[in-house]
C-alpha cells in the first residue's frame, strides 16, 4: 500500500502555506487517496468566502477549468465505446459546417491539441451574447440557443484559418476550441439535449458526484467565492462566466474534493463504473510529445517522475486553479482545487505524488545544460505572436545568453539542448523550443503552446 510519512506531509504543508502567502490565495483544498478509497492526505486551507472567513471544507465548489477536458475526453471515449463514434473518424461527420480539409482533421487530432491550429481568439460566453444580442434567461451550461451561437462562432473562426502550424498528427499546441468542439459533437450526438446533461448522465451520477457539473449561477453557500490578483490587490466575486469559453468542453466544469476523490478512484480502477479497461488504455495512450519530457493522450498529460509514469492536468481560469494527478505504479491519486487565480497547485499535486513515491516532496526534475551555437542564438531572436489574449514572446540575445520577454516580464533562458531550453519559477519550468522548417525557425514552443514568429 502507497504510503506517506509524517516529514513529508510537515514539509508539504509547509510549502502550501509558503504558495498561498506568496499567491495571496484565499482557499486551497487536496487529497491523497489509494484505489481502495483510502485517503492517504487530506486537508483545506483558507476561506471559500474570505471576506465572511467561510472556510473550505470537502464540499466547497471549485471551478475546474482546464481539468474539464480530461472530463470531456472522458465521455468521447465513452461515446466510442457505445459505438456512437470513432477517434478515427473525421470531425465533418460529426460538424458538418467544420472544415476539416478533406476530412484531415479527425477526432483524435482534437483530443489531442495537434489539429495544427495556430493558438486562437478565446471566443467566450459574453462575447457571443454580446455579437448576438442574446440576453439568457437559463443557465449557460443548458443554453440551447448559446450552444449554437457559439458553435457558429468558434467554428466560423477555425474555418477562416489559412496557415496552419504543420499537418495534423505533427505537433500538439493547446487548442481550447478543439475541446469546445469536441463537447458540441457530444451535445449533437450523445442522446442528450446539452454536453452537461450528458455528462451528469453519463459520468457524474454512476460516480455519486451529486455537487458537480457545469452550470454557472451556482450561488449557495457552499459555492466558493473566486478570487484574482491585478496589482498586487485581490478581489473576489461568484462570477464563473468571467473569460469562460462559449463552448464548454474546454473548462466549464465545477466540483468538490469529496466528489473529485470519487473521479480520481475511477481512473485508478481503470475506468470502472463509466468505462471498460480497453477503452481507459486508449484514453491514456501517450499520442503525442508536448514539451520537453511530456507527452499527450486524450484529455490527459502523461509525465514521468524518476521510474513511474503520472497522468494528469492542470486548469486556470479567473478565480480557478486546479490539478489532478494518478498512476497506476504508485496506486495513488492527488487532487488540488484553489479559488484563486494563477496559484501553482500543480506543484502541491507533484509533491505529494513524489512523496508517494517514497522521495522527498522538494525533489525537482534535473535538466542538463548546453549553450546553443552562435547561429541558433541569431536564428531564435525575434517576436512570436499568439492570436490568444493577443500575446507575443520576444526573444532576444544579450551576448550568448537569451532572455524571453512575454509582455509582463522579463526572463532568463536556461538552454538544454540545442534549440530547446527552459525558464524556471519559484514551482514550476517553462519548455521553450524552436520549430524548423526547410532550415528556417518558423516558429516557437513556449509552454504548451506554439507560437508564430513575425517575419514582418
Amino acid at each position: 500500500m502507497t504510503r506517506i510519512c509524517d516529514e513529508s506531509i510537515r514539509i508539504i504543508e509547509q510549502e502550501i502555506r509558503k504558495i498561498m502567502d506568496r499567491y495571496q490565495a484565499a482557499g486551497l483544498a487536496v487529497s491523497l487517496i489509494n484505489s481502495n478509497g483510502d485517503v492517504l492526505y487530506g486537508n483545506t486551507f483558507g476561506y471559500r468566502n474570505a471576506e465572511t472567513k467561510d472556510p473550505v471544507e470537502d464540499t466547497t465548489v471549485f471551478g475546474l477549468a482546464s481539468v474539464t477536458k480530461s472530463f470531456t475526453a472522458l465521455c468521447i471515449m465513452k461515446m466510442m465505446e457505445d459505438g456512437l463514434l470513432d477517434t478515427d473518424d473525421p470531425v465533418s461527420r460529426y460538424l458538418p459546417e467544420f472544415n476539416d480539409h478533406g476530412g484531415a482533421i479527425r477526432i483524435k487530432h482534437l483530443l489531442t491539441h495537434s489539429a495544427g491550429f495556430w493558438p486562437l481568439h478565446r471566443t467566450t460566453i459574453q462575447e457571443v451574447l454580446d455579437s448576438s444580442g442574446l440576453t439568457l434567461e437559463e443557465d449557460p451550461a443548458d443554453s440551447l440557443l448559446l450552444a449554437e451561437k457559439g458553435a457558429d462562432a468558434v467554428i466560423s473562426q477555425m474555418n477562416r484559418a489559412d496557415d496552419f502550424i504543420a499537418p495534423p498528427g505533427i505537433y500538439s499546441s493547446y487548442c481550447n476550441d478543439g475541446f469546445g468542439l469536441l463537447s458540441e459533437i457530444i451535445r449533437r450526438h450523445g442522446g442528450y439535449a446539452s454536453y452537461n446533461e450528458y455528462l451528469k448522465q453519463k459520468v457524474l451520477i454512476p460516480l455519486h458526484m451529486n455537487d458537480s457539473g457545469c452550470e454557472f449561477h451556482r450561488t449557495d453557500d457552499s459555492v466558493s467565492f473566486l478570487y484574482r490578483v491585478e496589482n498586487g490587490v485581490r478581489t473576489g466575486d461568484r462570477d464563473f462566466t468571467r473569460s469562460a469559453f462559449a463552448l464548454h468542453g474546454g473548462g466549464a466544469m465545477k466540483s468538490t474534493l469529496r466528489d473529485m476523490k470519487q473521479y480520481l478512484l475511477m481512473f485508478l480502477n481503470r475506468g470502472k463504473p463509466v468505462l471498460g479497461e480497453d477503452s481507459m488504455r486508449r484514453m491514456i495512450i501517450p499520442r503525442i510529445p508536448f514539451g520537453s519530457t511530456s507527452a499527450y493522450g486524450y484529455g490527459l498529460f502523461i509525465d514521468p517522475i524518476d521510474d513511474q509514469t503520472v497522468y494528469h492536468h492542470g486548469g486556470s481560469l479567473p478565480g480557478v486553479s486546479s490539478a489532478i494527478l494518478f498512476s497506476y505504479d504508485l496506486d495513488a491519486a492527488a487532487v488540488v482545487l484553489c479559488n484563486t487565480s494563477g496559484v501553482p497547485v500543480s506543484w502541491i499535486g507533484s509533491a505529494l505524488m513524489r512523496a508517494a513515491a517514497g522521495r522527498s516532496p522538494l525533489t525537482e526534475p534535473q535538466y542538463s545544460t548546453m549553450p546553443w551555437d552562435e547561429q541558433t542564438i541569431q536564428d531564435a531572436c525575434g517576436t512570436y505572436r499568439s492570436l490568444e489574449e493577443d500575446e507575443s514572446v520576444v526573444l532576444a540575445s544579450a551576448g550568448r545568453e537569451i532572455t524571453v520577454n512575454d509582455g509582463e516580464q522579463e526572463y532568463s533562458l536556461s538552454m538544454t539542448v540545442c534549440g530547446k531550453g527552459i525558464i524556471q519559477h519559484p514551482y514550476s519550468v517553462t519548455d521553450v523550443a524552436l520549430l524548423r522548417k526547410n532550415g528556417t525557425v518558423y516558429a516557437l514552443q513556449y509552454g504548451s503552446r506554439i507560437y508564430k514568429k513575425d517575419v514582418s
